[in-house]
């Protein structure tokens, strides 16, 4: 069993080697500070996290890059149902409306919109409301990783 194992993980690391698979580093921004407005704890959280480096720190007073959040909306919506007339499945909808400003100069106005569906199941609460936890996760990763994308290719 070992030896079959060793040679699987050999060929599996050449295959992501060969693929072009990196891990992501660490942003590179042309900057010396930064802020976030109006959004959310979670939000603001995580991309503070992504930004700040030893030589990038949050500055309220006067940053390089100010992230504003002009609206952010999560929904919840039934996409279908039984027969009985019980939900069947959700969909849950992130929107957000953003602005960029570097240089002294405002970016237009974007607006991103990020949609999952997920099957729902009354006699398996737990494992449905479980689901909706990791989407509403991923949606948010979705997010932060479009937004510091845009951030870096406008640097």
């Amino acid at each position: 069993m070992k030896k079959i194992i060793v040679p699987i993980i050999l060929i599996l690391s050449f295959l992501l080697n060969s693929c072009g698979f990196h891990l992501r580093g660490p942003i590179k921004l042309d900057i010396s500070s930064f802020d976030i407005i109006g959004a959310d704890a979670m939000t603001d959280k995580k991309i503070s996290q992504r930004i700040k480096t030893d030589s990038i720190s949050r500055d309220k007073n006067n940053p390089d890059l100010i992230i504003e959040f002009l609206n952010i909306n999560d929904n919840k919506r039934i996409l279908s149902l039984t027969g009985r007339g019980q939900v069947a499945e959700y969909e849950l909808i992130k929107q957000v409306e953003y602005r960029i400003k570097t240089k002294g100069i405002w970016s237009e106005n974007k607006r991103l919109e990020i949609a999952r569906e997920y099957s729902y199941d009354p006699a398996l609460y737990a494992a449905a409301a479980e689901e909706e936890r990791i989407l509403k996760e991923t949606m948010q990763e979705q997010l932060i990783n479009t937004i510091l994308t845009e951030v870096s290719n406008i640097q």
